[in-house]
């Protein structure tokens, strides 16, 4: 819940990733655009070299869990969370919110567990390399 006044800014959360010891990090989005309403699918982006294969891997199971259009993965430093340095990091932008088919169907108990059970199979499949 990032509703909470308690609630760690951007900066502070880069911190406690980079600090907690963790394998991963990965931060979940919903994407929204003002070029049109007929634009979704999904998006991985990265930040790192190191977070490449990882967000591949990401992309390619949301992609065939959700059945949304294949966006790719995107090398950025926009996020702050680019500041995640010290294990694999990725932003994942699951569908678009400013698209009304997907916006319903983010709201579906049974579109997030496919979402999460795509993003659980690539964590699987990397960590198993």
């Amino acid at each position: 819940d990032d509703t909470s006044k308690d609630n760690p800014d951007l900066t502070r959360r880069a911190q406690i990733a980079n600090s907690s010891g963790a394998d991963l990090f990965l931060s979940i989005h919903q994407n929204a655009t003002d070029a049109g309403p007929s634009i979704g699918g999904t998006k991985v982006s990265y930040w790192s070299d190191q977070s490449k294969v990882f967000a591949t891997l990401v992309q390619k199971h949301l992609v065939s869990a959700l059945g949304r259009t294949d966006r790719g993965t995107q090398k950025t430093s926009l996020y702050l969370v680019s500041h995640i340095d010290t294990m694999p990091s990725a932003l994942v932008e699951c569908a678009f919110i400013s698209n009304s088919e997907e916006e319903h169907l983010l709201r579906e108990d049974s579109f997030q567990q496919k979402a999460a059970k795509g993003i659980e199979d690539a964590i699987v499949e990397y960590l198993s390399k």
